[in-house]
């Protein structure tokens, strides 16, 4: 019985209403999700490693020494990736304070590791709800602002927003399984209408391919070290169905964008 027990396979550091939580999982410690980042980076290496409850050492035979990235959003695992990781994916909106924060966590936790904090890229994620009706488009902002607020509340804090509505556990009730992956993102928007529009600003892209292109716009120009950006669709397309957002934002945003800023 000596020693810890192993981390547990198949776990992830998340929110609270991520997949894992619904398939009645909790998310793994930072620390394991650490542990599992440099067992990763050997097996990538080719090299033999130990896994947890496994008979024998595993080794892949068509390794390659590929980067590894993490997804984070809380500080401790922003802090992590920056210690073990060669990429960090930051999901914390898009307002200026809190990529601000985020990236200077990533790059606290390299030099605290000895690394070179300019080494570990950085790449942000973002809700993007690509739509002409912009009352249907400001309604799902909302819907996104509040899953924010559900799991990190912290994320209100530095901008100085308040919620000046039911509290979002009471809110909750109305919206399953929560305010992010809701089939009803129009519906949960309406929940909470009483967040402004500064708040809605504050988290997703929206509006028509003018205005997205106008947000991205601002972030990429705001000097921030951000080498990738992951657009994600909401509501997400249906898995192998057609996709009108993708063909739109290749066709109507990436042009755009690319002009503005090499002009």
């Amino acid at each position: 019985m000596g020693g810890p027990a192993p981390c547990p396979v198949g776990r992830g550091a998340g929110s609270p209403s991520e997949p894992l939580q619904l398939m009645g999982r909790s998310p793994a410690a930072v620390a394991c999700l650490a542990d599992a980042v440099t067992l990763t980076r050997e097996l990538l290496r080719g090299a033999e490693v130990e896994v947890p409850g496994a008979a024998r050492r595993a080794q892949l035979t068509h390794a390659a020494p590929v980067p590894v990235w993490v997804a984070a959003g809380g500080p401790r695992t922003l802090r992590m990736a920056g210690w073990v990781a060669d990429g960090v994916f930051i999901r914390v909106g898009r307002h200026p304070a809190h990529l601000r924060a985020a990236i200077d966590a990533v790059r606290a936790g390299a030099a605290q590791a000895g690394r070179n904090p300019d080494q570990v890229k950085i790449g942000a994620i973002f809700h993007t709800v690509l739509d002409d009706d912009l009352e249907r488009a400001a309604l799902i902002s909302r819907s996104m602002a509040a899953g924010y607020c559900e799991y990190s509340p912290r994320l209100f804090d530095a901008p100085g927003f308040e919620w000046n509505g039911p509290p979002v556990e009471e809110l909750k009730a109305k919206v399953w399984p929560d305010f992010h992956h809701t089939a009803g993102l129009r519906q949960s928007g309406q929940v909470v209408s009483f967040l402004p529009d500064e708040v809605a600003d504050a988290f997703a892209l929206y509006g028509t391919p003018t205005m997205i292109t106008g947000q991205l716009e601002q972030v990429l120009g705001d000097g921030l070290p951000i080498s990738v950006v992951v657009t994600h669709p909401m509501p997400a397309p249906l898995s192998g169905g057609p996709s009108p957002y993708l063909d739109r934002f290749a066709a109507e945003v990436i042009p755009l964008l690319r002009e503005r800023l090499s002009g």
